[in-house]
C-alpha cells in the first residue's frame, strides 16, 4: 500500500499534501516490515517539508516520534533522544503537559534513556510523570502500563529488554536487592493490570511478561549472592 501511494504521487509537479501524505504511508510500511534504514530518510524528508508550513504544527511532533524510533533501532540512540524531548515538549506545549500524547513521548524518552544505561535519569522523569498519568489517563489506556513498565526496568538497573544473565550486580548489594525487589512489585503488578485490560495474548503482556522474567531472575542472582557473604 506503501509502494503505490508513492507511485500513485511520486511523479505529480509540486510537493502537495497528497504527494507528503504518500511518503508516510510509505514511511510506516517500510517501519512496520522493520526496514528502519529505508524508512528513517523518508521520515527525515517529511519532517523537512513539515516544518516549512506552520498548519502542520500537529504533523510535525508525530513524525518526529516516528523518526526517533526508526533511530532507536538503529542505534543512533543520542539523536533518539533529542527527537524525543521536541516532540515531547511539542506536544506539551500543544496539548498540555498532562495530556497522554506528551505522557506517551515521556514513556520513549525515558525507554531511551535505559538503553543510554541512564536509569536514574528515566527514573526521575517516570516518577514525575506517573502521577500525572495516574490522573489524567482514560482507565483503559496502556499508556499508564507503559510508563510503569520502564519505571520497573529503571530501577531493577537492567538494560530494556535484556536477560539478566552476566556478571554480579553493581553496587551495594543490599540497595541493588531492594531496588530489584521493588521492581519486581512494580512489574508484577504491570503484567497482572494487562492481561486484565489488554490480555494475556496482547504484544504489550508479553513484553510485561518477559521483563518480568528477567527481573526475576536477577532477583535471584541478587539474593543468591547475598547468601554467599557477599555485601
Amino acid at each position: 500500500l506503501g509502494w503505490a501511494c508513492w507511485k500513485t504521487y511520486a511523479n505529480r509537479n509540486g510537493q502537495t499534501q497528497r504527494h507528503w501524505k504518500a511518503m508516510a504511508q510509505l514511511a510506516i510500511g517500510l517501519k512496520q516490515a522493520g526496514l528502519y534504514n529505508e524508512a528513517a530518510p523518508i521520515y527525515e524528508s517529511l519532517l523537512a517539508f513539515q516544518l516549512q508550513h506552520p498548519n502542520l504544527e500537529e504533523n510535525v511532533y508525530t513524525t518526529q516520534s516516528w523518526l526517533a524510533n526508526c533511530y532507536m533501532h538503529l542505534g543512533r540512540l543520542e539523536e533518539s533522544l533529542e527527537l524525543n524531548q521536541k516532540a515531547r515538549d511539542g506536544c506539551a506545549k500543544l496539548y498540555g503537559p498532562s495530556s497522554e500524547r506528551t505522557l506517551q513521548m515521556i514513556e520513549s524518552m525515558s525507554t531511551i534513556l535505559v538503553q543510554l544505561d541512564r536509569h536514574a535519569e528515566a527514573k526521575s522523569l517516570l516518577q514525575t510523570a506517573i502521577p500525572v498519568a495516574v490522573r489524567n489517563c482514560r482507565p483503559n489506556s496502556d499508556t499508564l502500563l507503559l510508563l510503569r513498565h520502564v519505571l520497573a526496568v529503571a530501577i531493577s538497573g537492567l538494560p530494556m529488554g535484556k536477560s539478566s544473565r552476566g556478571g554480579p550486580p553493581a553496587g551495594s548489594l543490599e540497595r541493588r536487592c531492594a531496588d530489584v525487589r521493588e521492581a519486581e512489585r512494580i512489574i508484577g503488578d504491570v503484567v497482572n493490570k494487562s492481561r486484565q485490560l489488554l490480555g494475556g495474548a496482547h504484544k504489550f503482556t508479553k513484553m510485561f511478561e518477559n521483563t518480568a522474567s528477567n527481573i526475576r531472575n536477577f532477583l535471584g542472582i541478587c539474593e543468591m549472592l547475598k547468601a554467599q557473604g557477599y555485601r
